[in-house]
């Protein structure tokens, strides 16, 4: 399955990285968010990166949209014991796509 967040962040957990992914709802939906498993590869296209993860799901991830939004930011708040922001993502990105190794 594809998942197409509007907000991503890479977090590290322990020792692994996944994607912390938010939605924006509208009227009639409230925000949601979802967190992936974890991050094995990472590819590039034009405009977005594709986290794939072991969980089989791929991450279709807008490279001008990371980041969060308040409502994130407010779970993130709640669950950040576990989890540490890759401040970088460039970084975390093309390491990985010179590695054969998971994140």
């Amino acid at each position: 399955m594809t998942h197409s967040p509007d907000k991503w962040l890479i977090v590290r957990t322990d020792q692994f990285n996944k994607i912390f992914a938010v939605w924006s709802g509208g009227y009639l939906d409230g925000d949601y968010w979802r967190c992936s498993s974890v991050i094995e590869k990472v590819t590039e296209e034009d405009d977005y990166f594709l986290f794939h993860c072991e969980s089989g799901s791929t991450y279709k991830c807008g490279k001008n949209y990371y980041g969060t939004s308040v409502f994130g930011s407010s779970v993130l708040s709640k669950v950040s014991d576990n989890l540490e922001v890759v401040e970088n993502p460039t970084e975390y990105i093309e390491a990985m796509k010179t590695s054969n190794n998971r994140a």
